[in-house]
């Protein structure tokens, strides 16, 4: 840890969210890095939000009623506009963090590695009753993803995002790829696929930490609204990383690598170019969900989903074992 703490910013939308709104400012207090600062936007709550925020002095927050378009990523950049920050964080009200050591070790290690410009953990999913549940990337404490150059072709394999929740990054490569209040950004209502798509295509190089880093709560109304306006944003990102990797095949373009400070540090040369193919199928492959799970949870699923071939399965087992000779 340097001697003089660069100052952290962690930036917060809020909209009638007051009753979750305790346990992620407590959450933040309990980290036991010395230097942060905290920024929320409030988008004209009318619950119990603002009367808590007046109760916290170390937040500096602003509330203001937001239009029928604004979006969490309109607050976001607000927030950031607002921030001084060297390192930036995202923590939605009713998120919050699980390692109080979390904070300071993102920035240890970015302040250790110049090369990488965004850090990020797994996160843990939380019921709206604060009940935990499964950790999300779970299968990276024994496969973690590759961090740095190789990174890119686990990217155009399989499209990952970093944990929003928990990622740190440099302010100015924040700033670079986060989304810019431009009307025509078609990632305006899923900002978090713009940012990877936009650092990631920058060349921009991150470091998984292999820790659980905050929990995220699942808000029933937040599924449905997932269901009707992000899938066409997901395809469009997935179509978007497809024509990216085919770009990069055709020498339409070259692919450059990017310190934290923006300098050019290398690029995916014409003779990469095969090595990269193998590398991107080889992930693609690697993380299928069908070829990471065991025979016998495949083989329930289906017979669930498919009740007539479980009946088929069911009906050769039992001929099976009568038509089995005697072993004993």
């Amino acid at each position: 840890m340097p001697s003089i703490l660069p100052l952290v910013s962690i930036l917060t939308p809020s909209l009638n969210t007051g009753r979750y709104l305790k346990d992620t400012l407590r959450s933040i207090s309990k980290q036991n890095y010395g230097n942060i600062e905290h920024i929320v936007v409030d988008g004209g709550s009318t619950d119990e939000t603002l009367e808590i925020l007046q109760s916290y002095s170390e937040v500096k927050w602003i509330s203001r009623v937001e239009g029928p378009e604004s979006t969490i990523a309109e607050a976001y950049r607000e927030a950031f506009t607002m921030s001084c920050g060297k390192y930036i964080f995202q923590c939605c009200i009713s998120d919050g963090y699980l390692d109080q050591e979390w904070i300071s070790t993102c920035v240890d290690t970015l302040e250790a590695n110049p090369d990488i410009s965004l850090v990020y953990g797994l996160p843990q999913n939380m019921s709206e009753e604060g009940t935990f549940g499964r950790v999300a990337y779970h299968e990276f404490f024994d496969d973690p993803p590759p961090s740095g150059r190789d990174f890119l072709a686990f990217w155009l394999g399989t499209g990952f995002l970093f944990p929003e929740g928990n990622y740190c990054v440099r302010r100015e490569v924040f700033d670079k790829c986060y989304f810019t209040n431009q009307s025509d950004d078609p990632f305006m209502k899923h900002s978090a696929l713009g940012f990877v798509y936009g650092f990631v295509s920058a060349g921009y190089l991150p470091l998984f930490i292999p820790r659980i880093a905050n929990f995220g709560r699942i808000h029933y109304s937040r599924q449905i609204w997932n269901r009707a306006n992000e899938k066409p944003i997901d395809l469009l990102y997935s179509r978007m990383v497809k024509d990216y990797a085919k770009s990069l095949y055709s020498g339409q373009f070259q692919h450059h690598f990017r310190n934290g400070s923006s300098v050019t540090i290398g690029k995916i040369e014409p003779s990469d170019l095969s090595q990269l193919r193998r590398s991107i199928l080889r992930h693609r492959i690697a993380r299928k969900k069908l070829f990471r799970r065991d025979l016998y949870t495949i083989y329930r699923k289906l017979c669930v989903r498919y009740p007539l071939l479980a009946r088929l399965i069911g009906r050769y087992h039992h001929q099976a074992i009568r038509q089995a000779p005697e072993r004993f």
